[in-house]
């Protein structure tokens, strides 16, 4: 029944649509009907009698059990169902700011949109406002809705690493590569994900230098740097061409360096956004240029801001045209 401080909290039609989807979930989902009446039965007069010397403990643990597992097997299901849709959205995020460029274009200042009105408009919060670039990401994936069973937390920091124009289907060829399975009925967290992922890379970031370290070194090696950069696999390497042991040229130098370390895996996990900043950025200059935004305030600060961000992707540039095969374009000349 409905009682009157509850209505404080929620209203009865809101109550009732809960109650009823809710029902219904119970209903459709993987779960057992006869564990589901036990589980029922047996918590009916928890409140009165929190302790039932004629239950059996083993049946109790095995209902538990049954449930924890149907549970893990709905919450699969469910993040797929949110994945597919937020792939959906991503999509139509992606059409719409074509749609606004290719508006603007063709119009005068006085009449163009204002994209960051409808970002607005459509997400609320600033949370969602920065979460849009991580859908948007997502979606540009080929073969992104064709595993959207993996859920969208998932999607994401696949879309960190991933080549988005290594194939038609970028995903299902990382995933082949590092010889992932999934199954639905195990919890397996984002981090936990990451962390399969990070190791993977790493190892064959390793691998390529000639070096052949245990998956217990790698595993190491992720939890404290993230996925390594070319730079640090190459310095790895160096080290033990020099005569260090694998070990201490990976964990070495850190050892009595710990703000040091935690600074260096800060980095390499901003590194993992690097792409999303870079489409970010990338957004918002084009928005200024679109619009002719000029600030009124003064302009040494932002000045000064640009010349750093210039010398450096100059410098991002030339490092990694240098090391990073592929990176630079094919008519370039050393």
């Amino acid at each position: 029944m409905h009682g009157k401080g509850l209505q404080v909290i929620i209203d009865l039609s809101t109550e009732k649509q809960i109650r009823a989807y809710v029902d219904e979930k119970i209903k459709s989902s993987p779960f057992s009907k006869e564990t589901i009446d036990e589980a029922f039965a047996i918590t009916e007069k928890y409140q009165e009698a929190p302790v039932d010397e004629t239950l059996n403990i083993d049946n109790v643990i095995a209902i538990i059990d049954s449930l924890d597992k149907s549970l893990t097997t709905l919450q699969n299901l469910d993040a797929a169902v949110y994945a597919i849709i937020s792939i959906k959205r991503g999509k139509l995020l992606n059409i719409l700011v074509n749609m606004v460029k290719l508006h603007n274009k063709k119009l005068s200042k006085e009449d163009r949109i204002d994209f960051s009105e409808l970002v607005g408009k459509i997400f609320p919060t600033k949370y969602k406002q920065a979460r849009r670039y991580a859908l948007m990401r997502v979606a540009k994936m080929k073969d992104a809705e064709e595993f959207s069973f993996l859920g969208i937390e998932k999607l994401i920091e696949i879309s960190r690493v991933v080549d988005f124009n290594s194939s038609p289907h970028p995903i299902k060829d990382m995933l082949e590569k590092f010889k992932y399975t999934f199954d639905l009925s195990k919890e397996e967290t984002a981090e936990d994900f990451k962390f399969k992922i990070s190791n993977c890379i790493n190892f064959e970031k390793l691998q390529a230098k000639s070096l052949t370290p245990n998956m217990e070194f790698v595993e190491q090696l992720s939890k404290r740097e993230g996925i390594i950069t070319e730079k640090r696999a190459d310095e790895i390497a160096g080290h033990v061409l020099d005569g260090k042991t694998l070990y201490d040229s990976m964990f070495g130098s850190k050892a009595v360096k710990t703000a040091a370390s935690t600074r260096l895996t800060d980095s390499l996990s901003s590194f993992n956004d690097f792409e999303a900043a870079v489409q970010e950025l990338t957004d918002i200059i084009d928005d200024i240029l679109y619009y002719e935004t000029t600030p009124t305030y003064d302009a040494k600060f932002t000045k000064g801001l640009m010349y750093v961000l210039m010398k450096m992707e100059a410098d991002l540039l030339e490092m990694w045209g240098e090391k990073w095969g592929g990176f630079k374009k094919k008519d370039e000349k050393k």
